[in-house]
């Protein structure tokens, strides 16, 4: 599938690898907004003007489709909420600075540009959030889920942790990615 900004016409290829499973419904997006599950909101492009993979990812979210809220600004990090797509996307402007490393060291300040929006309903904070030591504890069962669904559907998978085994899971830098349905199955 090839998804294309309103300011870029260069498309930007997206390994749509969910597209025929119906159980891959779910995504998780990486903030600390105060209105978490009010919509889906990135900027269509990164800070050089070039569309970024999980910016870009918005547009693929489908009714129904679940969303998990990871708020990295809460002690401890944890997924706290879910919502559910509407379907609806939108574009408009947004205010918006990366909070990443390199937003960080270039000083880049929150400021206006061009924003693509996805409608969530049905906010609903989790009865337990699962915290970053939790998804830490199960990091064997998702190292062996990722290992079987590359082997399946090939690379990207855009999953939102670093998995690598020089340090333990964390968050990768990014607003929203795509979440297998074999992490959501390790915690019930």
């Amino acid at each position: 599938n090839t998804c294309y900004t309103a300011t870029h016409p260069v498309p930007l290829d997206i390994h749509n690898w969910w597209a025929a499973s119906p159980a891959e419904r779910y995504w998780v997006e990486v903030t600390g907004r105060d209105d978490i599950g009010a919509a889906l909101k990135a900027p269509q492009a990164n800070e050089n003007g070039a569309p970024f993979w999980s910016y870009s990812l918005v547009r693929f979210v489908q009714e129904g489709d679940v969303v998990f809220h990871y708020d990295w600004s809460r002690s401890p990090q944890a997924l706290v909420a879910t919502s559910h797509a509407t379907g609806d996307h939108w574009e408009d402007s947004i205010v918006w600075a990366a909070r990443g490393t390199y937003a960080r060291n270039a000083g880049i300040e929150p400021h206006t540009r061009p924003g693509l929006y996805a409608g969530l309903r049905d906010f609903e904070p989790l009865g337990e959030p699962v915290s970053l030591d939790d998804i830490r504890s199960c990091t064997a069962s998702i190292r062996s889920g990722l290992r079987e669904l590359e082997a399946a559907q090939g690379r990207p998978l855009y999953f939102p942790f670093e998995s690598g085994a020089k340090r333990p899971i964390r968050p990768l830098q990014g607003y929203l990615f795509k979440l297998p349905a074999f992490f959501v199955d390790l915690f019930p």
